[in-house]
C-alpha cells in the first residue's frame, strides 16, 4: 500500500509500510508510473517520506526555429554538466519518443518536410522533468546549384543576364519563371537555383529574349547546355563567347583586314581570363587551341568555316588551369600562328 502526495508540483512525496522491499517501489505521477529508489532505509513499520525534485527543463540548442536543413540532422542541446543530477534525457520527434544518453543525437535520415522537436531530462531517480520549447525545423531533399557565367566585353552592361532551361519552362527573360542573374564582377554574373539529386538539366543563357540568346564564337547556334544535379552543393562555371544580336567586336565591321594575324592575348599575364583576337584576310577553315608547355591540349576553342574576311576576339576562361606558360595556335587551312600566354595566379 502506498500514499502519494505531489504537492507542491515540482516535488513528489512517497512512502513504503511494512512487508515492501525499502530500495525500491512505484510512484504515481501526472505523467505515468515511474520506478523510484529511496536511499534511505526504512525501519519496519515506520513510512518514510522522501522529495525527489524534478530534473531541470534543457534548452535545445541546434536545430534552430525555421532552420532548413538536409535529410542527415544533428540535434543538440543544453546537457548533463548544465542540468545537476541529470542521467539522460527523452525527446520526441515528430511525437516520437526517444532516449538518449547524452545531449546530443544524429537522427536516421529524415524525411523532407515540416518537423517538431522537443526534450526533456531524466535524472537518477527516473524522475522526469518539464518539456523544453517545441521547435519546429524543416527538411529539405534539395541542393544549390549556383551558376557562374563570364559574358563577352561587348555585352550591354544596362541588360540583365538570363538563365533559361527545362527547369523554368524555357523562358527567356522576365516573367513568373525568370531566373535573372545578378552581376558579380565586369564580365561575370551568377544564379543560385535549388534541385533535387539527379535533375537532369538542360539550360542557356540570354538577355532577355530569343533574339538575344547566346551563340557560339562564330555566331552559330549552340547545342543546349547540359548537367546533371548530385547529392550535394556544386558551382558550375560558363562562358558565353557572343550573343546573336552583337559582332563579338567592333572591329568585325572595320574595313576588311588584309592581313592572316594573330595578336598577343590581352592581358598578358593574365589571371584566370584573357582575350586573344585574330584576323583573317579570306574565308578558310579556322581552329584555335590552347596548349601547355607539354604540348597537351587545354582547349578547343575555335573550329570551323569562316565564310569571309574579319576580325574576331575569343575569351579564354582558365580560372581550371595552374599557373605556368601556355601557347595559342591559330590554323587557317594551310597558314599557322602562334603567341605564348602566361598565366598568373
Amino acid at each position: 500500500i502506498f500514499k502519494v502526495i505531489n504537492d507542491p508540483p515540482v516535488n513528489h512525496y512517497f512512502a513504503t509500510y511494512e512487508g515492501v522491499p525499502s530500495d525500491f517501489y512505484l510512484l504515481m505521477a501526472g505523467y505515468g508510473t515511474r520506478m523510484m529508489r529511496d536511499e534511505v532505509d526504512i525501519p519496519s513499520g515506520t513510512p518514510n517520506f522522501a522529495s525527489q525534485t524534478q530534473p531541470s527543463i534543457p534548452d535545445i540548442l541546434t536545430p534552430a526555429a525555421g532552420q532548413m536543413l538536409k535529410s542527415d540532422v544533428v540535434l543538440n542541446w543544453t546537457g548533463a554538466r548544465h542540468l545537476s543530477g541529470v542521467t539522460g534525457y527523452e525527446f520526441q520527434l515528430d511525437r516520437g519518443v526517444i532516449v538518449a544518453a547524452a545531449d546530443t543525437f544524429a537522427t536516421p535520415t529524415i524525411p523532407p518536410g515540416e518537423h517538431r522537436i522537443r526534450v526533456r531530462a531524466i535524472n537518477a531517480l527516473a524522475n522526469r522533468g518539464g518539456w523544453s520549447e517545441e521547435i519546429t525545423f524543416t527538411v529539405t531533399d534539395q541542393y544549390n546549384l549556383t551558376f557562374i557565367v563570364q559574358v563577352p566585353k561587348t555585352t550591354p552592361g544596362s541588360e540583365p543576364i538570363y538563365l533559361t532551361g527545362n527547369f523554368n519552362g524555357w523562358t527567356p527573360g522576365a516573367g513568373e519563371n525568370a531566373l535573372p542573374l545578378q552581376q558579380i564582377s565586369p564580365q561575370e554574373w551568377s544564379v543560385t537555383v535549388s534541385f533535387s539529386p539527379g535533375t537532369a538539366l538542360e539550360y542557356k543563357y540570354t538577355r532577355g529574349d530569343w533574339a538575344r540568346i547566346e551563340k557560339d564564337s562564330l555566331g552559330a547556334e549552340t547545342a543546349n547546355r547540359t548537367y546533371t544535379t548530385t547529392a550535394e552543393d556544386a558551382v558550375i562555371r560558363d562562358v558565353v563567347q557572343r550573343w546573336a544580336d552583337i559582332p563579338l567586336s567592333v572591329g568585325e565591321e572595320d574595313a576588311v583586314p588584309r592581313l592572316f594575324r594573330l595578336y598577343q592575348n590581352f592581358p598578358n599575364p593574365f589571371n584566370a581570363s584573357t582575350t586573344l583576337s585574330f584576323e583573317l584576310d579570306h574565308a578558310a577553315r579556322v581552329t584555335l587551341r590552347i596548349y601547355d608547355i607539354t604540348g597537351e591540349e587545354r582547349a578547343a576553342l575555335l573550329q570551323g568555316v569562316l565564310k569571309s574576311a574579319s576580325r574576331h576576339q575569343v575569351d579564354v576562361d582558365a580560372s581550371g588551369w595552374s599557373s605556368g606558360v601556355y601557347f595559342a595556335r591559330l590554323q587557317a587551312d594551310d597558314r599557322e600562328a602562334v603567341t605564348k600566354m602566361i598565366l598568373i595566379k
